[in-house]
């Protein structure tokens, strides 16, 4: 399965390169991409901390996911 390729509207972009940079302050790096499917469901656990909802919203915004 081939990974689907996610553009970014010109207004996301600055919002990506901050989160890159904010990832790597971190020290987290954001890899892979989404399926190549129209729908899929993502599970992100445990919950540890109060940074897991920033470092979540970086890394959407990171990889141009669209979260509902």
């Amino acid at each position: 399965m081939s990974e689907a390729r996610v553009v970014t509207p010109r207004s996301n972009k600055i919002l990506t390169l901050l989160s890159k940079f904010f990832l790597k302050v971190m020290g987290w790096k954001a890899e892979g991409g989404v399926p190549d499917i129209p729908k899929f469901v993502g599970i992100l656990a445990p919950h540890t901390s109060n940074w897991d909802m920033p470092l979540i919203l970086a890394v959407m915004y990171a990889l141009g996911i669209k979260i509902n």
